[in-house]
């Protein structure tokens, strides 16, 4: 979780980008939101961002 830079929606999908690698995923912003440690800060309706990176 700490390697994640930040996350965000395209199109249908839900993409979690870290330094090295890009994952895709079906799951809601929300649904990935509700995961997260509290570090993470939904900057807009598309991304969520990790306040320590």
């Amino acid at each position: 979780m700490e390697d994640i830079l930040f996350i965000e929606k395209e199109s249908r999908k839900t993409v979690i980008h870290t330094s090295n690698e890009r994952y895709e995923t079906t799951e809601t912003l929300s649904e990935i939101e509700s995961k997260l440690d509290d570090y993470f800060f939904k900057t807009h309706r598309s991304y969520i961002v990790n306040l320590k990176k």
